[in-house]
């Protein structure tokens, strides 16, 4: 699949369930303010034509901050009760702790009544944002599904073929130890993007990443150790470039070429076209994860 298509229709499902979800926000206000972070702030302002059709006495301010700032500026809003968007996004990791402390809304009661719409979310999304009592805390507005883009220019040079990436996992790393040796870029970011998107395939419905349906540990079962047994694998052939995301590092090595493939949300393919490596364009392309998995990303949910 090409990556500008996946962008496109990615952009697409977003763009609708804005348009779903904004509306029932408004609350009759003549100015609405929501606080959001690349690219979910650009998601809200494409919407904002069709909110204006639905609502043409209430206008949209977004507020947008870079995603640690605006995560900072939240908690600092939730706080001490200043400067607090009429909406906020949240990353996902963020919902729990900013529901602990009692500063977000029970979407499910009125006049928001949000779960007559949860039917329209992946179920596993709305758990995310439901708490242990049934209050519905955030809204999901994205999903990351995993996936493999990598740099066919890089593979051809290589020699190596979009097959040999994604048979399994081990002939993901036997085809980034040839294109270790034919081009000298890395296989990946880090080792620990192995590890985080084996450890989120095949996880079953009603379970969780590190305990069961019944609350039993998952730490020792086989997902787990595979998931590390790779990861220090590609540690140890030294295939991976050794970069945290959303460093500088990372975007260069996109930019550079010294990086050959990303596992990570299927959104990724937005922001290398827009913002971390544009210079690349046409570059890239996307691919089902090794073995055919489904995984959901570690980073990128929204709410």
């Amino acid at each position: 699949m090409n990556v500008a298509e996946l962008v496109s229709r990615r952009a697409i499902r977003s763009l609708l369930m804005s348009l779903i979800l904004l509306p029932l926000l408004a609350n009759g206000q003549q100015v609405l303010t929501i606080a959001a972070y690349p690219a979910v702030d650009e998601i809200v302002r494409s919407a904002i034509p069709a909110w204006k059709k639905l609502h043409p006495d209430v206008d949209i301010n977004v507020v947008s901050r870079q995603f640690s700032d605006h995560h900072t500026a939240m908690t600092t809003a939730l706080s001490t009760s200043f400067y607090l968007p009429d909406v906020m996004a949240l990353e996902v990791g963020y919902v729990g702790r900013f529901a602990q402390g009692g500063g977000l809304e029970d979407l499910s009661k009125p006049p928001f009544n949000i779960k007559q719409y949860l039917g329209r979310f992946v179920p596993y999304a709305v758990d995310q944002a439901t708490d242990r009592n049934g209050s519905v805390v955030a809204v999901p507005t994205d999903i990351g599904p995993g996936t493999l883009l990598y740099r066919a220019d890089i593979l051809a040079k290589a020699k190596v073929s979009e097959a040999d990436l994604t048979q399994s996992w081990e002939s993901y790393i036997l085809a980034g130890k040839k294109i270790k040796a034919s081009t000298g870029s890395y296989l990946l970011a880090h080792a620990r993007d192995m590890k985080d998107i084996v450890l989120r395939t095949g996880i079953k419905q009603g379970e969780g990443l590190y305990f069961d349906s019944q609350s039993n540990v998952l730490v020792t079962s086989p997902r787990f150790v595979r998931a590390f047994t790779l990861a220090r694998e590609i540690r140890r052939l030294n295939l991976d470039a050794r970069v945290s995301a959303w460093t500088n590092d990372w975007s260069e090595g996109f930019k550079r070429g010294t990086t050959a493939t990303q596992m990570t949300g299927a959104w990724l393919a937005g922001h290398l076209a827009n913002w971390l490596a544009p210079e690349t364009k046409g570059l890239w392309r996307a691919a089902q994860l090794p073995e055919g998995a489904y995984a959901r990303c570690r980073h990128g949910n929204s709410s």
